[in-house]
């Protein structure tokens, strides 16, 4: 089925149907998945049916899910720009999945678009790879973490700084909604780490001093009745970012929020669902 640097996933036909069956080659990328999967029941998170060792290979039985990825899901909107209800429906259950995790405990630490699953018909979304994963400690200290996806990662992660794990996941997931948007990763161009912390230090911008709580009518994204591609509706953004779209004022300030440099800044998984609440999200499951 795939192929990465460290695993490798086959189809394998069980008694009744199939099942995803991931060699991994590295124990501890093995452990690590294990341990999260065994404590994360939830309808958009890969679901582990058991574990084996097979010829020196760390096995896992997941189940079997003919999705594609949400990097191709994004590629089959034209000119790869998903439209609002899509992005709206991808965007809250990652986030439902998000608290879940956070709740236990658990950071995932590689979110981006090639670790999301959807199912195009439904638009349903299954967060897969834990390798990465990391548990939170009771006692609120800072982990060094350095392993994930660069252009996913936040600069603490990439200048090996201690951290906290979940706000790792809020910064790719902020990453994953620009790319949903603008159809495209937004600091592709960087060619090695000191130039995207570069990139990123000249494009982020300051978060919105008001902090504004938007209550607008709703549209399918739930961020204003104007919309993302409404022109009546433009803002003038402090983001430095090169928007290939008009974008609400509602959702500037959710994109502020998860891509603080600073983490001190940065929002939570809460503090975004709050500001999605307030600006009167379609059929907020979060209340």
């Amino acid at each position: 089925m795939g192929k990465g640097a460290s695993s490798t996933v086959f189809r394998v036909q069980g008694e009744k149907d199939f099942f995803a069956l991931k060699a991994i080659q590295d124990k501890i990328l093995y452990d690590r998945e294990l341990t999260a999967l065994k404590h994360l029941a939830h309808p958009n998170i890969i679901s582990m049916k058991g574990s084996t060792v097979i010829n020196r290979h760390y096995c896992l039985c997941l189940e079997f899910l003919p999705y594609v990825s949400l990097h191709e899901h994004i590629k089959s909107f034209a000119q790869w720009r998903m439209d609002e209800a899509a992005i709206a429906k991808v965007f809250l259950q990652l986030l439902g999945a998000l608290r879940f995790m956070h709740d236990k405990r658990i950071a995932h630490h590689d979110l981006n678009s090639r670790n999301i699953l959807v199912e195009q018909e439904t638009g349903k979304v299954v967060i897969i790879d834990f390798g990465y994963s990391v548990m939170v400690p009771f006692d609120g200290s800072l982990v060094k973490h350095d392993f994930g996806t660069p252009l996913y990662l936040p600069i603490e992660v990439l200048e090996g700084r201690e951290h906290d794990p979940r706000l790792v996941d809020v910064w790719g997931l902020g990453v994953i909604l620009v790319e949903m948007i603008q159809g495209h990763q937004p600091w592709k161009a960087a060619h090695s780490f000191p130039a995207l912390i570069q990139l990123i230090q000249s494009t982020i911008p300051p978060l919105n001093p008001e902090g504004e709580c938007y209550a607008q009518p709703e549209s399918k994204l739930g961020f204003s009745s104007g919309g993302l591609l409404n022109n009546s509706n433009m803002v003038k953004t402090k983001s430095r970012i090169s928007w290939n779209r008009n974008i609400s004022t509602p959702y500037l300030n959710i994109v502020d929020s998860m891509l603080q440099v600073d983490p001190r800044l940065r929002g939570t998984v809460s503090s975004v669902i709050d500001m999605l609440n307030c600006s009167g999200v379609e059929g907020s499951v979060f209340r």
